[in-house]
């Protein structure tokens, strides 16, 4: 495959961070706005929004967010940012874009978890108006926070899901957190009828897996720590479970050791569902088509895979039917030309 054809061609992405993806470009304008002094230097700049080729594991890798939290802590900044990753998401004709943030991250100015999401949802009605990408928001709980304030989150998700598509995740430090300590919170969503996406198999126990699955997740992100494990995936096969799988991301956090080991084709072909994602732009210094053009060196890709890939992945998605007819409509006609 061609890149400037992967990336003229219409595609969807279902896992990406908001705090991880927002530009070089948007970082400076929060600096400005938040009166934060910030290198001026776009190398020495970058060294402090991506993580560097020295990243021991997932831990380390969380700790690139340090830097871009505190620029995220007022509603103008929120809104700029949603907008901006949604600027990003069209330079590449991504159609349908899934955004996921925590609230519980963007609450040092004494905004309340409701304002967050509803500031984040004001940049991405601005951004799908002026860029024609659909979006869809997740929110996520974290490991390290409280049960009640996770509770909290799972409620402003109830409270809002009918002025913008939302859904559920858990995110953070999976090694240290498994997922059966969440269970409760997670129950609740799945009783709203919120759609839910864990982060589980990044790292850590691999029962994380099975556990989101029995929690009510049609969807995982990474599953990674399945991958030499039979039972699992079968598991994953049965309940078509979806798994947002992210290359760069995996190999930074040393999730796995080569992207020759990657389980990518091994999922398809076994009748996992799958998508391809970026995690974080901005931290791993990624784009969807540097994903995809990464994968295809590796297991040679083609353009028709690459579109039941698309269409599998806004099918799975947590937009309405009739988003996914229309985007799926623009994604068998886009692709007509090059399959």
């Amino acid at each position: 495959m061609q890149r400037e054809i992967i990336k003229k061609l219409p595609k969807v992405e279902l896992h990406c961070h908001l705090d991880g993806s927002v530009s070089m470009e948007a970082i400076k304008r929060l600096a400005e706005i938040n009166n934060v002094d910030i290198p001026t230097s776009d190398i020495e700049l970058r060294k402090k929004i991506s993580v560097s080729k020295n990243c021991r594991d997932l831990k380390d890798y969380l700790n690139c967010f340090s830097f871009v939290l505190p620029l995220l802590q007022t509603k103008e900044s929120l809104t700029l940012a949603a907008y901006d990753v949604l600027k990003q998401a069209s330079d590449e004709n991504i159609c349908y874009i899934e955004l996921r943030f925590s609230p519980l991250q963007h609450m040092e100015k004494e905004l309340s978890q409701k304002e967050v999401v509803e500031a984040v949802i004001e940049g991405v009605k601005q951004g799908s108006h002026d860029f024609d990408v659909e979006c869809g928001l997740i929110l996520c709980m974290m490991r390290h926070r409280s049960e009640k304030e996770n509770q909290e989150v799972i409620e402003v998700a109830r409270q809002l899901a009918n002025e913008w598509s939302l859904a559920v995740d858990l995110a953070g430090d999976e090694a240290r957190y498994d997922t059966a300590l969440f269970e409760k919170p997670i129950t609740i969503a799945h009783n709203y009828h919120l759609p839910i996406t864990l982060h589980a198999g990044e790292c850590g126990n691999q029962k994380n897996i099975v556990d989101s699955i029995r929690f009510g997740a049609t969807r995982i992100g990474h599953g990674l720590t399945m991958k030499d494990t039979m039972d699992i995936k079968q598991l994953c096969v049965d309940h078509k479970t979806h798994v947002e799988m992210c290359p760069t991301s995996n190999l930074q956090t040393r999730a796995i050791e080569s992207i020759a080991n990657y389980p990518f084709m091994e999922y398809l072909e076994l009748g996992i569902p799958v998508s391809i994602n970026t995690d974080n732009r901005t931290v791993s210094n990624t784009t969807l088509t540097d994903e995809i053009c990464l994968l295809d060196e590796y297991f040679n890709i083609s353009y028709q895979l690459l579109k039941e890939v698309m269409l599998s992945s806004i099918n799975q998605s947590f937009t309405s039917d009739d988003k996914k007819q229309k985007i799926s409509k623009l994604i068998d006609e886009a692709y007509e030309s090059v399959v």
